[in-house]
C-alpha cells in the first residue's frame, strides 16, 4: 500500500486549506491529503506537515516531519529532525514574505511572494485582501511539501476565482 502524506491545516474558516488543496490538485500531487488539523489519521497516512496558526505547532511537537507557521507567532520549536518554515506579511526574517501588494482600479490584484533566492508575481483578475495572506500560507506549505516555486505560482495564477471567496467565520 502506498503511503499518503497528511498535511494538517489549522485554519478556522477553511480558506487556507481550500487554497492549498487547489494548489496540490493543480500540481498533480495525489500523494498528499489536505485536512483540518486534529482530524484522525487514516491507516495509510503519514503525518507529514502541520500548517499552524498562533503557536499551535507547539502542541503537536514531534508528531509531524515539517511545520509551517506565521513568523510573528512562533512559540516553542520542533525537534532536531524536523523542518520549521515561516511566512509573514510584514517581517522579512520569515522564510516567505509578500511584497508589493497592489489593486488596480479595475479590481485586479497583484503581489509578489519572496523566498530564499526566489521571487514571483501572483496576478488575479479579482481578489479579496484576505486572499493574499491565505495564499502566502498555502504557498509556503506547498513548497515545504516539495512543490516547486514555479508550480505554486502557476497554480495561484490559474486557480478558479471561487478559491478566493472568503467564508464568514
Amino acid at each position: 500500500m502506498r503511503s499518503v502524506k497528511l498535511i494538517a491545516v489549522s485554519d478556522p474558516n477553511g480558506m487556507i486549506g481550500s487554497i492549498l488543496k487547489k494548489i496540490m490538485d493543480l500540481c498533480g500531487r495525489t500523494n498528499c491529503r489536505v485536512a483540518p488539523a486534529g482530524e484522525p489519521l487514516r491507516p495509510e497516512e503519514v503525518p507529514y506537515l502541520l500548517l499552524a496558526g498562533t503557536g499551535e505547532f507547539a502542541d503537536a511537537a514531534g508528531k509531524f516531519q515539517k511545520y509551517v507557521a506565521p513568523y510573528e507567532n512562533q512559540k516553542g520549536s520542533p525537534g532536531p529532525n524536523q523542518c520549521f518554515v515561516t511566512y509573514s506579511m510584514e517581517d522579512d526574517r520569515a522564510d516567505y514574505t509578500v511584497k508589493n501588494i497592489r489593486r488596480s482600479p479595475d479590481g485586479q490584484m497583484t503581489f509578489e511572494i519572496v523566498g530564499a533566492g526566489v521571487i514571483g508575481r501572483v496576478k488575479r483578475n479579482s481578489g479579496q485582501a484576505e486572499f493574499v495572506e491565505q495564499a502566502l500560507a498555502a504557498a509556503a506549505a506547498a513548497m515545504t511539501a516539495g512543490i516547486s516555486f514555479a508550480e505554486v505560482l502557476d497554480a495561484l495564477n490559474t486557480m478558479p476565482l471561487q478559491a478566493e471567496s472568503v467564508v464568514p467565520t
